[in-house]
């Protein structure tokens, strides 16, 4: 019954979203079993060209961020707008589920606005581990005892490029899984998709005490060029800062 539905899948022009489109090749996937290096990188490529984002999409999230921006200050918070911009291929979520059973390596994905963004977890992280003051740490992000923390991050996502892929295909080859000496190294390519270079993400930081605003847009700096995000030692996952302002 299933193959059937499958079948009449391919057979039909059925539109698609990335993420309907992933859902869909998953089950493909696992009815008929591993597929080889070739149907990996046609397959990655599939992927790639449903991942453009387009004005509507950008639209939406535009909307989302104004009422999100309009409830925090309502309720008395000050407000950072950050906009940053990928400076290499970068890799956000690796351990996620999105795209993790075909390809491996994972990423962080919104299926409602199709596009894959940053948890303001992250970023928030990336900014504590750039503090190597520990009082200053407290006054921000508070203690693990008292867990109040004094600034809080949303969730970045991509506003830029309008009509291009935001997703495009990699490959890694690791020499030493499995392997106890040099004599038992077998390379095995891995294919998987990253964030494209040049994608622009916006994120608002809020906070209440205004001594604050300066000191973290001192630490973002930072920690944006120290890398956010999954292998950054082998070259993945740099931004550099595109905008602030204080709103």
């Amino acid at each position: 019954m299933l193959q059937e539905i499958i079948g009449k899948l391919n057979s039909q022009n059925t539109r698609y979203n990335l993420y309907s489109y992933y859902i869909f090749k998953s089950i493909e996937y696992n009815l008929y079993g591993v597929i080889n290096r070739e149907q990996k990188v046609k397959l990655a490529k599939e992927f790639g060209k449903f991942s453009i984002l387009n004005g509507d999409t950008i639209g939406k999230i535009e909307e989302m961020f104004e009422k999100i921006y309009l409830a925090l200050k309502s309720s008395g918070y000050s407000i950072i707008d950050v906009k940053i911009v990928t400076s290499a291929r970068t890799l956000i979520g690796v351990s996620g589920n999105f795209l993790r059973n075909i390809f491996e390596i994972g990423l962080n994905f919104d299926w409602v606005y199709n596009v894959p963004y940053i948890p303001g977890s992250e970023i928030k992280g990336v900014i504590r581990s750039s503090i190597d003051d520990e009082e200053l740490e407290r006054e921000i992000f508070g203690s693990e005892e008292e867990g109040i923390s004094q600034v809080g991050f949303t969730d970045a996502y991509p506003i830029e490029p309008v009509g291009e892929e935001l997703l495009v295909p990699d490959v890694m080859t690791p020499h030493y899984v499995g392997a106890r000496d040099e004599t038992e190294v077998k390379p095995r390519p891995i294919i998987f998709l990253t964030i494209r270079e040049g994608v622009v993400f916006r994120f608002l930081i809020y906070y209440r005490q205004q001594e604050l605003g300066r000191e973290i847009c001192r630490r973002l700096r930072i920690a944006v060029l120290q890398g956010l995000g999954a292998r950054t030692s082998t070259g993945y996952s740099y931004f550099q800062l595109r905008e602030i302002s204080f709103r």
